[in-house]
């Protein structure tokens, strides 16, 4: 349903489910058209949370404040008895001005252990945007679903994928989760511990997060992404989640994934990159594989901004056993040519018999060229 809003642009999403069975979640915005903008919000629960067909919500611009409601449009499971709800809504602006969507929704899970007070704590989302009419943007979207177990002593690496074709650059720092009214949560006097050496990190380019957790819990973090056009800021979003670092909680897992070959692939600095020129097919194999199998189903993905282009790339990589891959073909167009890399991750997934997954994550990086390999090459010589 398209809605007329001249008031101040304020989300705040409430539903039916109790908040302590949100496990993550996260807004953004998608602009349809001068003046139509598709709201969408994704919300992850615990098998135990209730059905929850629509989102009350509140929409904050220059002008007031107006409720409204958002509809499910989709409710998947991805592991571990979580399930993905996706709820959209169509708005229509008239006023010019700074936007904020908010969702807010008592009380945060009682079993994460580096907030004071988790089961006081509201469970709060938002995403700050501007409209101008003569400016047309969308908010970064994170794809790749949050990660929401990681085994005590074993390296946590998560690449949430703010995904966002347009080009502009984009700004990625940890965030405190916030509670009521936007304010910032209590936290632990050491809410991430870690081996030395190892730190809950946010890279502050490309988003990924690395942590080796020492303890085993329940641990709460936010990750906010900020997208700036010429040097002016466009949009903030973020992400609140949550991950459990445990012992021994996938018995049922024959071992981690392991991606083969990584040493051929091109790391100039700190993260895999990978050059295609433009028009020209760029293809390259990947695989990995487990110890043994036990009847485990693989999955490899290489999904990112790439993904959402009329001309996206093609991967459908094969199970064999234990192991699986495939090759990766994509042909860049000219107007593809900028400096900002695209970003995609590689996650390999390793799924048993009861829906316990274990996910294997890396950042992949692809610069589109203008020039050709022979070119680079040349470049390299002198």
């Amino acid at each position: 349903m398209h809605k007329i809003i001249t008031l101040f642009l304020c989300l705040a999403l409430f539903q039916s489910v109790r908040a302590s069975h949100e496990a993550a979640g996260q807004i953004s915005v998608k602009q349809l058209n001068t003046t139509q903008f598709q709201v969408k919000a994704i919300l992850w629960v615990d098998s135990l949370g209730l059905p929850a067909p629509n989102l009350y919500y509140k929409i904050q611009g220059p002008s007031g404040l107006v409720n409204d409601t958002a509809n499910q449009v989709s409710d998947v499971s991805v592991g571990d008895q979580i399930q993905q709800r996706t709820y959209l809504d169509t708005i229509t602006l008239s006023a010019p001005g700074a936007y904020k969507l908010i969702h807010s929704n008592c009380c945060r899970n009682p079993a994460i252990v580096n907030l004071s007070n988790p089961a006081m704590d509201f469970f709060y989302l938002y995403c700050d945007f501007n409209y101008a009419t003569a400016v047309t943007n969308s908010t970064p979207e994170f794809i790749n679903p949050p990660l929401f177990f990681v085994g005590v002593n074993d390296t946590m690496i998560h690449q949430p994928l703010a995904v966002h074709p347009d080009g502009d650059s984009l700004a990625f720092t940890w965030a405190n989760p916030l509670t009521n009214n936007g304010n910032a949560a209590m936290m632990t006097m050491n809410p991430y511990p870690a081996l030395v050496g190892w730190p809950f990190t946010i890279d502050p380019n490309w988003g990924e997060i690395t942590w080796l957790p020492n303890v085993t819990g329940r641990f709460a973090y936010d990750i906010k992404v900020q997208e700036f056009r010429n040097g002016i800021l466009l949009s903030t979003s973020h992400r609140t989640a949550f991950v459990n670092t445990c012992a021994a909680c996938k018995v049922a897992m024959t071992s981690e994934f392991q991606y083969n070959n990584v040493n051929t692939w091109p790391q100039p600095i700190n993260h895999f990159e990978f050059v295609a020129y433009a028009n020209q097919p760029f293809s390259w194999t990947y695989s990995g594989a487990v110890p043994s199998i036990n009847a485990n189903a693989l999955d490899l993905k290489l999904i990112g901004d790439q993904t959402f282009f009329n001309n996206p790339p093609t991967f459908s990589p094969v199970q064999s056993g234990s192991s699986i891959g495939g090759t990766y073909t994509w042909t860049p167009t000219t107007a593809q040519i900028r400096n900002r890399q695209y970003l995609n991750a590689i996650i390999g997934k390793e799924t048993n018999a009861i829906n316990q997954v274990r996910r294997k994550e890396h950042t992949m990086l692809f610069r589109v060229s203008g020039g050709t390999a022979v070119d680079d090459e040349m470049k390299m010589l002198f």
